[in-house]
């Protein structure tokens, strides 16, 4: 059998982005233990067969959903026998005029869309950017990301879920956040981000197929897909507040995800090998 590639997706039947983070190198030369650590896109849809792989072999013990209420209502999780669900929504529902996702299938994202570029061609862009930054530096955000954290460093055994809607964004950041406190080099976080580009391609263009036949504008089409992909600028931007904000990584996993000396050593101890 080939040797599984670190930051490929886990074959399922009825999802393209979920993905076992194990196998991604340290800077000291330590790896991510497999079956422990999986970033995912919502998870409805799974087939049975998916479910069984997951918790059979994958070992699933936790899921932690990112969603709003409004969100997991409309595309519920599966329940699935002995795994723990936790609904811990990243931005409230009032903070939801920041994001996308859900929004395309209604038209509301092509309505925000055309008047966003009204007002700024570059707009969907600047909205995504924003939106980064956002997330490392609102309150109520910060302190659904140290639950996250929380929950991290208490999953003694078997692998723990944490996704959104397409597995971008929320979840993204939550990726981002733990490969840094486990010592995964910046290079490797930034591939292991845009990664999610290659396995959601085939369905933003299918939507986007659909949606060119009752909106022919061009530039709303492009709003779509920009707001819609994992860009190199996104994850600078969210770099850039970190630094500018807190000083250093480090520093805003210590002060705001209450990661210190102690935590950083239980992670390590807990999903290296």
């Amino acid at each position: 059998m080939a040797e599984k590639i670190p930051g490929d997706r886990i074959k399922l039947e009825g999802k393209r982005n979920i993905r076992d983070l194990g196998g991604y190198r340290t800077v000291d030369g330590r790896r991510i233990r497999p079956h422990r650590l999986i970033r995912s896109e919502n998870l409805s849809g799974l087939t049975e067969n998916d479910i069984r792989i997951l918790t059979r072999e994958y070992e699933l013990r936790t899921i932690v959903d990112f969603r709003t209420l409004a969100e997991a209502m409309e595309k519920p999780d599966p329940v699935m026998e002995g795994v723990n669900y936790i609904h811990n929504p990243v931005l409230s529902e009032a903070q939801m005029g920041m994001t996308h996702e859900e929004k395309t299938e209604n038209f509301g994202l092509l309505r925000f869309l055309v008047d966003l570029i009204q007002t700024d061609p570059d707009g969907p862009e600047h909205f995504m950017s924003d939106m980064y930054a956002q997330l490392v530096t609102e309150e109520y955000t910060l302190k659904q990301y140290r639950h996250f954290f929380e929950l991290l460093l208490c999953q003694e055994e078997g692998s723990l879920l944490w996704h959104c809607s397409a597995g971008k964004d929320r979840a993204g950041t939550g990726a981002i956040l733990i490969l840094y406190a486990l010592g995964v080099p910046g290079e490797t976080i930034r591939e292991d981000y845009l990664l999610t580009n290659r396995y959601l391609e085939q369905d933003l263009e299918r939507m986007l197929g659909m949606l060119s036949a009752k909106i022919p504008d061009p530039k709303v089409l492009e709003g779509v897909r920009i707001m819609n992909t994992a860009r190199e600028s996104y994850l600078e931007r969210l770099l850039d507040t970190v630094t500018e904000t807190y000083g250093s990584m480090d520093e805003f996993l210590k002060t705001q995800m209450g990661i210190g000396k102690e935590e950083h050593r239980i992670l390590r101890d807990r999903y290296l090998m």
